[in-house]
């Protein structure tokens, strides 16, 4: 293991000593591990967007809003390969919130959540992206491959 040395003034000592209590942290150095792999994450998915990543999304929405619930399928339909799972809960009388695990290459994944978490009436939306180091999982069976529920 490395070491290195950074000199950074007061204020921002200071903030990064609140960030590290926020978050947990027991020292200094993994704090600033955690900050280089994000960064280095965000860098090599701009720079690859070709690469397998494994992906968060997460929003709230309005379903009552109109037609949104519709689009929202249909993006989801249309984008069934790259949702490795899904769950929703009602956060209140007109609030849902919904999680869905992605998977796929950089490029189709970020551009599906950005599809959706840009809808009117989706709020709070939030993309968490992990460059996969090597291949996914081949035997990984996308949601668009399972058995539909048959209609009544």
């Amino acid at each position: 293991m490395r070491r290195f040395t950074i000199t950074i003034d007061d204020d921002l000592d200071d903030t990064f000593g609140a960030h590290m209590v926020s978050r947990g942290y027991a020292n200094r150095s993994e704090a600033v591990r955690d900050l280089i792999r994000e960064e280095m994450n965000k860098e090599h998915a701009q720079q690859h967007p070709a690469d397998p990543c494994v992906a968060v999304m997460s929003y709230l929405y309005v379903p009552q809003q109109r037609s949104l619930a519709l689009r929202l399928i249909e993006l989801q339909r249309d984008n069934a390969g790259l949702i490795d799972s899904c769950t929703a809960t009602q956060v209140n009388e007109e609030l849902r919130m919904e999680v869905q695990l992605l998977r796929g290459r950089v490029s189709e994944v970020r551009a599906y959540a950005w599809s959706v978490v840009s809808l009117p009436g989706v709020t709070h939306g939030e993309v968490q992206l992990r460059v996969a180091q090597g291949a996914l999982r081949d035997n990984f069976i996308p949601a668009a491959n399972l058995p539909l529920p048959r209609k009544r």
